[in-house]
C-alpha cells in the first residue's frame, strides 16, 4: 500500500520509533473504524426493524381511524341526496303556492 511505503520513510524524516508509532496508530484506527462500521450496520437494522414496526402501527392506527370515517362520509352523501330532493319538492311545492296567489296590484300613491 502507498501509504505503508511513505510512513516507512518517515523513519529518516521523524527519527527512529516514529514511523513504528504512526504504523501502530493507523492500525488501531482501522480496527476502531471497522467496530464502528459494525455497529453502524447493526444500528442501521435495528432501525430498519424498529422503522417497520412502527410503520405497521401507524397504518392500523390510521385504518382503524380511517373506517369510521369513511362510512360516516357514506352516510353523509346519503343525507346530502336527500336534502338535494327534499328542497326541490319545497322549490316545486314554492312554485305552486305562488302560482296561485293572485297577482300583484299596483301601488298607488
Amino acid at each position: 500500500m502507498a501509504l505503508e511505503r511513505r510512513v516507512n520513510n518517515l523513519q529518516t524524516f521523524a527519527g527512529p520509533g516514529q514511523a513504528t508509532a504512526l504504523a501502530d496508530g493507523l492500525k488501531d484506527l482501522r480496527g476502531d473504524l471497522a467496530a464502528f462500521r459494525r455497529e453502524m450496520s447493526l444500528f442501521r437494522r435495528e432501525m430498519r426493524l424498529e422503522f417497520r414496526a412502527v410503520r405497521a402501527e401507524f397504518r392500523a392506527e390510521l385504518e382503524a381511524k380511517i373506517g369510521p370515517l369513511t362510512s360516516d362520509v357514506s352516510t353523509l352523501k346519503s343525507d346530502v341526496s336527500t336534502l338535494k330532493s327534499d328542497v326541490s319538492e319545497l322549490k316545486a311545492a314554492l312554485a305552486e303556492v305562488l302560482r296561485r296567489l293572485p297577482p300583484r296590484s299596483a301601488p298607488t300613491d
